[in-house]
């Protein structure tokens, strides 16, 4: 199933569509217009950014060989649209950083509790969010405000313009200042100071949650050729930072992404609302199945485009005139184990956390008469990677203690600069390897689609108890989560019993003299998996359930092995497809089928055996240590076709001699797998009767 996401931007839109891997098959970008009514006033004219969506929608839909059948909208968040009843905007929106509504806002806090205002929506009472800029309406455009009928987030206005009930993700709704962070509804106490009806604002879900296929016309009028479901994305920042692989399992560590502005996006468990995340100005929303914040500093790319396009123009066209990279150019001189002469406060349109000042401005300390441009290049960078420090050291203070840095984005791509983050901010610094993260993390939402579906094997005798249990414990899950449950059942095939046998070996008989089968092993019930149609499929022995206390490790795990799985699923297909266009060389493929897949080939081989090789399923693994426990382990076993691959044997496929090879391997049985049954040319290997059992899958 191919998937898009929608990334609506401040300046500019896109839509990506990605293919069963997450491998981009095709984009389109438009840009829009900013509205400068007055001197440091910015709007959004919200029926000219719909325009733009519906041109890149419709352009993806022209450019893709298979249909989409997905979709979910990342979208700027504190920036609010009034609409009249028939979702039309009534003016243009007021974008977040301009200053208009700050007054406003503090004296409504000021009268409703500065504290109790952050721990109830999670929001610092800042110019930049939306009930400051609705204050602002009200106060100066009374005429505005008597028109208004409903408010909307970009988020919802897309959805609604889609032919969809306004909806809105939890985390968009946040950033309004209006969502009681906890109960994860509309906060009415804030609603009634204002005062202002529940039934002016969209209606809200967890992100990951579908909500509805888009009428025939409107989805003809896109360029869709199938019906379409719509689940609910989220704020830019939360997209961007799940589509970088932010793990909300773990705080350590966070992302940073940088663009025309910063921001560093930290996941936290629970909501926090402590008075040192307040001082420093630090929001906390929901995301997906915690929370999170994030500190942004205003001018981060900004500068870099006004260093490039005022300060040395001349150096940008001689990078475009010979291919160079202008943004590595300008840092080719910069040590970053050696401070620069330089410092720049980056405070160019105002500073962000942890003092939000609209009137701030930038700096350029230690000029003297031998200051060249690339100092000046060289102190922007530096002075960013001060301003990330300072960051840092305000999440401290509320309690935030980061270990390490995912960076995406433009500024992402340059080591050196990497490394100056490292060595300023004393953290570890990873470079991010995704491309369109806020595109990619709304696409994964709409893959979601908030439903989880779970499979169980179990005995005939047993399903009748299974489904009392299911019917009463299911919903309860699914109101604490937000999502719902496709649960199937099958029972192990009676043709796959086995023999019961006395302890000399002879059959067991009955008192009536017939022989007894018992069920056979795990390995039986692969003719279960055959049957499941799916991409991929988890797979956990009943016995090898953990508990509450280690789920944080085992979710973890699952999705380092699925990751795994993936990315050697993605490369086989590469694979896979140069071998089917003819010209391939053989030894790279021949390479990763003996490194990666674990599967030596004979001394001869063919562009034949590397594509049945590759072309079949891919199963990984997640062993523990062998310490003796009965049962079976890793082997490699020799293959029909000449190739030899690993396989788990159990202790009654080996000779009595070859035990002793069982005792003393390293590892044991697998206790977690994640099977990957998706063919290049999308179809399942599973799910077509006898498709998949006859064919081991390769181990990775």
């Amino acid at each position: 199933m191919w998937i898009m996401g929608v990334d609506m931007g401040t300046s500019g839109c896109k839509a990506v569509v990605f293919d069963e891997s997450w491998n981009i098959v095709c984009q389109a970008y438009r840009e829009y217009p900013m509205a400068f009514p007055g001197e440091g006033l910015l709007e959004l004219d919200a029926e000219r950014v719909w325009e733009e969506i519906s041109n890149v929608i419709r352009e993806v839909n022209e450019k893709a060989e298979q249909p989409v059948r997905a979709l979910a909208v990342s979208a700027i968040g504190d920036v609010i649209i009034p609409v009249d009843e028939n979702g039309n905007s009534v003016r243009r929106s007021i974008v977040d950083f301009d200053a208009r509504g700050g007054e406003e806002i503090a004296a409504f806090t000021e009268k409703f509790g500065r504290k109790r205002f952050f721990d109830r929506c999670g929001m610092p009472p800042l110019y930049i969010g939306s009930l400051a800029k609705m204050l602002w309406i009200r106060a100066h455009e009374p005429e505005v405000w008597q028109k208004v009928r409903c408010w909307s987030t970009y988020e919802d206005f897309i959805v609604r313009k889609m032919g969809l009930p306004a909806t809105a993700s939890d985390s968009a709704a946040a950033r309004t200042m209006l969502f009681d962070i906890r109960a994860k509804t509309w906060a009415r106490d804030i609603l009634e100071a204002i005062p202002m009806s529940e039934d002016m604002l969209p209606a809200t879900r967890p992100s990951g949650t579908p909500i509805g296929t888009i009428p025939e016309e409107k989805a003809r009028a896109l360029g869709f050729r199938e019906s379409v479901t719509v689940v609910t994305g989220g704020h830019d920042m939360v997209c961007a930072a799940v589509g970088a692989g932010l793990d909300e399992e773990n705080p350590s560590e966070a992302v940073d992404i940088a663009g025309t502005i910063e921001g560093l996006v930290a996941a936290m468990p629970e909501a926090n609302t402590c008075p040192e995340m307040l001082e420093n100005l630090f929001p906390c929303y929901p995301a997906t199945s915690g929370y999170v914040t994030f500190s942004v500093n205003l001018t981060a790319g900004c500068i870099v485009r006004w260093y490039r396009d005022l300060i040395h123009p001349e150096e940008y066209a001689w990078c475009k005139a010979n291919g160079k990279n202008f943004y590595e150019y300008m840092q080719r001189e910069m040590d970053p184990g050696c401070p620069g002469a330089v410092l720049l406060l980056p405070h160019f349109s105002g500073s962000g956390n942890p003092f939000f000042c609209a009137d701030g401005l930038g700096a350029i300390y230690g000029l003297t008469l031998d200051t060249r441009r690339e100092d000046i290049a060289r102190a922007i960078v530096e002075g960013l990677a001060y301003e990330l420090r300072l960051h840092l050291e305000a999440y401290e203070r509320a309690g935030i203690h980061l270990k390490t840095i995912r960076a995406v984005g433009g500024g992402a791509t340059i080591d050196r600069q990497l490394q100056l983050k490292a060595n300023i901010t004393g953290l570890t610094v990873v470079k991010g390897a995704v491309a369109e993260s806020s595109a990619l993390g709304a696409a994964a939402y709409a893959a979601a689609g908030g439903v989880v579906r779970i499979h169980f094997t179990v005995s005939p005798e047993h399903v009748a108890g299974f489904e009392e249990l299911l019917a009463a414990k299911v919903p309860l899950y699914e109101k604490r989560f937000g999502v719902r449950y496709e649960i199937s059942f099958s029972v192990q095939k009676p043709s796959t019993d086995t023999l019961a046998v006395n302890p000399d070996n002879t059959p067991f008989r009955q008192d009536d003299g017939t022989l007894l089968f018992r069920p056979a092993g795990h390995g039986a019930l692969i003719e279960n998996l055959n049957e499941i149609d799916a991409d991929l499929i988890f797979i956990k022995n009943i016995d090898n359930v953990t508990t509450d206390a280690r789920r944080g490790d085992t979710v973890r795990y699952k999705k380092v092995l699925a990751g795994v799985l993936l990315d050697l699923q993605g490369r086989a297909f590469e694979y896979l497809k140069a071998l089917e266009v003819g010209g391939a060389e053989l030894e790279p493929i021949a390479e990763f089928i003996g490194k990666q897949l674990c599967v030596k080939l004979p001394a001869e081989y063919d562009s034949a055996l590397l594509r049945a090789v590759l072309d079949r399923p891919i199963r990984v693994c997640g062993m523990v240590r062998n310490e003796g426990e009965p049962g079976g382990g890793p082997f490699w076993v020799g293959n029909p076709d000449g190739t030899e691959s690993l396989q788990i044997a159990e202790s009654s496929q080996i000779a009595p001699d070859d035990l002793p090879l069982m005792q003393s391997a390293t590892h044991f049985n697998p206790v977690d797998l994640v099977c990957g049954v998706r063919r290049r040319d999308n179809t399942s290997v599973s799910g077509r009767g006898d498709a998949l059992w006859p064919q081991r899958p390769y181990d990775a």
